[in-house]
């Protein structure tokens, strides 16, 4: 545990100087909204993951970024993701349309793991809860397909205690 905080806080220190080196090009326009859908994967229970996802630009190089997921059951186990996270946009080409972004934020997860056992001549389905926190980092790239349709792709890896997990999402989003 203590080598993949380390490993975490490496790999922050050198995404903060990626984005001091090229981030310099204006990717976000400052008070842009953006509401939409995900679908991808999840490695935690290998099934697919769906969810909602909300963006709000604070100004042209920070984004704040929540989104709700649901990890749909499978070997077991289901879950929901709370994920609350902060984007650096960076422009690929200045006045593209096309944008890279890190990201890292904050992870609430409640993942329930499910066992039928016999008692009374049955099986009973007993689950079991279990939540915790956890930190987030990963990369998106977005498309503004118009003026109010974005297309994006992430793939992030949240560090959470004994429920760590790699998800891998497209969404598509109304831009306002």
């Amino acid at each position: 545990m203590a080598s993949n905080i380390k490993n975490l806080i490496a790999g922050m220190g050198v995404l903060l100087m990626l984005i001091g080196t090229f981030g310099s090009g204006k990717a976000a326009v400052k008070g842009e909204k953006n509401v939409g859908v995900e679908l991808g994967y999840t490695s935690r229970n290998e099934s697919a993951v769906a969810g909602i996802q909300f963006s709000y630009a604070f100004s042209e190089h920070f984004r704040v970024a929540p989104n709700l997921q649901y990890a749909f059951r499978n070997n077991n186990r289901d879950g929901m993701l709370i994920n609350f996270d902060f984007h650096v946009p960076l422009d690929i080409q200045s006045g593209s349309k096309f944008e890279i972004y890190p990201l890292a934020g904050l992870n609430y997860s409640c993942w329930t793991s499910y066992q039928e056992v016999w008692s009374n001549d049955k099986f009973d389905d007993v689950s079991k809860r279990k939540n915790r926190f956890g930190l987030n980092l990963g990369a998106g790239v977005g498309l503004n397909a118009t003026e109010s349709l974005r297309f994006t792709f992430e793939a992030r890896y949240s560090l959470v205690k004994r429920f760590s997990t790699t998800t891998l999402a497209l969404g598509v989003a109304y831009r306002f």
